[in-house]
Order: C-alpha cells, then sequence, then structure tokens
C-alpha cells in the first residue's frame, strides 16, 4: 500500500504551474529518498505515465495520462453528473431547479427539477434562452476578462439590462466585481414578472464557465435570507460539480460560509 501511495504522491507533484520536476525535487517535496524517486519515476516511464525530458533529465507526465484523462472526459455527462445535486438543492429550497449549458450565444436547460407544487416558472428540458438577459448572463460578464467583457457589453445588451447595471462605468464594475466576490447572480422580475432566479457558474476543466446552476420561482419567496441561502447552496453545488466535471480551478474549490 505505501508504494501505491508513494506513486500517488508522486504523480500529483505535477501540476499546470509545474508541469517538470526533477527527481530531486520530487524526493524533497515527498519526503522519499531519492533513489526511491528514481526507482518509481523510472518504473512510471517504462508505463508510459512519466516521460523524460531530455534537454533538462527532469519528468513531465506521459501520454498514457493523456489516454487516461480522455477516457475521463468521454464518461462525463454534466446532466448526469448534476442530478444527484439538483435533487439536494430541491430538497433545501422546494424551488426549481436547473442547469442550463452555454452554447455560443444561447443557453440550453439540460437538465430541470419542478417544485413540487405551486406556480412554475422554467423553460423545459431542451428549449433555448438567450444569454442576456438574465441572471446567467450576469455571470457571464461578471467573470469575463476585459477585452471580452467590452466586446459581450454592445449598446443592445446595455440597453436589455437597462434599470439593472449601473450606467457609470466605475459603479458597473463594482456590480461585477460583487458577483464575483459572493459567486452568484441574481434577477428579480428581470424577464419574467415575479419570477425570481438565483445562479452559480459550473466550469469545465480550464476552469472556462460551460453552464449555470440555478435556483427559480416566485419573487415572492426569493427573501433576502432566503437569496443568500440559496446562493450559498447553489455555489457549493456548483463547485462539486465542476470538480466532478474535471476542473481544478480555484473557483472550483470554492463554498461559503
Amino acid at each position: 500500500m505505501n508504494s501505491i501511495k508513494n506513486i500517488l504522491e508522486i504523480l500529483n507533484l505535477f501540476t499546470v504551474e509545474n508541469p517538470e520536476r526533477s527527481v530531486t525535487e520530487m524526493a524533497r517535496l515527498t519526503g522519499l529518498n531519492k533513489s526511491t524517486v528514481s526507482r518509481i519515476a523510472a518504473t512510471l516511464s517504462s508505463r508510459q505515465m512519466l516521460a523524460r525530458v531530455e534537454v533538462n533529465q527532469k519528468y513531465r507526465l506521459g501520454r498514457k495520462i493523456l489516454e487516461l484523462a480522455n477516457v475521463f472526459r468521454s464518461g462525463l455527462s454534466l446532466g448526469a453528473v448534476s442530478i444527484p445535486f439538483l435533487q439536494d438543492l430541491q430538497f433545501a429550497t422546494n424551488e426549481t431547479i436547473s442547469v442550463f449549458e452555454l452554447f455560443d450565444d444561447v443557453f440550453v436547460c439540460i437538465e430541470r427539477l419542478e417544485r413540487p407544487t405551486g406556480m412554475r416558472h422554467m423553460i423545459s428540458i431542451g428549449e433555448t434562452a438567450p444569454v442576456f438577459p438574465g441572471a446567467p448572463g450576469k455571470l457571464i460578464l461578471a467573470y469575463a476578462c476585459g477585452d471580452e467583457r467590452k466586446s459581450l457589453l454592445t449598446d443592445n445588451v446595455m440597453e436589455l439590462y437597462k434599470g439593472v447595471f449601473p450606467e457609470d462605468a466605475e459603479q458597473l464594475e463594482l456590480f461585477f466585481k460583487n458577483i464575483r466576490q459572493k459567486g452568484y447572480a441574481t434577477g428579480i422580475q428581470e424577464i419574467v414578472d415575479e419570477h425570481a432566479m438565483v445562479t452559480a457558474p459550473i466550469r469545465n476543466e480550464q476552469g472556462k464557465i460551460i453552464a449555470t446552476l440555478n435556483v427559480s420561482g416566485l419573487y415572492s419567496r426569493f427573501t433576502e435570507d432566503n437569496i443568500n441561502k440559496y446562493g450559498k447552496l447553489l455555489v457549493e453545488a456548483a463547485s462539486k460539480i465542476s470538480q466532478a466535471m474535471g476542473c481544478s480551478h480555484s473557483y472550483c474549490k470554492r463554498t461559503i460560509t
């Protein structure tokens, strides 16, 4: 068991920030002696789990890791991964829970659990909705980088969010910063009367937003306390879904206390 643990510890040393490691580095970081690390690295190299970099004699991950990653990706289904979290969220909120997957300039509802009783406000599975306006679109804008956000914030988009977005540029930046700090966005009667939504981002292995996890329902039930409660639940659930989809970015490990 110790040998397996040592192998896993060595493999876990390779990251995006540190794609190459020397035997000396691996020994220092794991606490193993150099001869043990050298032997494990040679064995992993023979199985193409590691590869030797001839220029500096360091090691990097081998092509077998890529093959395994492709197997992992092929078995991923955002909808299937999300279902247990949707069930937990519906139990905790008693509201409609959904996942909107992002496809270019539209969201597609790929999963939905409706509120058991009462008024329902939700597009059906398979139906599309424009990215803007709405709470999910706020997330896309809030997390977009400078030039990307400028290209998205057209006059038409600003008009769609008229009365919602501050007109002052500095205040608008603070508006987006607040969304990033909370980790979720809200929309109260912005598209449909008497409808409210709280939404958090789901990310892929690169940390890119690929979908939103949403709680929606009658706006009168979305009090400030409930919005805060739903937001925290969504951020935690969306983070776990993102991790299940392969995301290791800091955004994908977020919880709110």
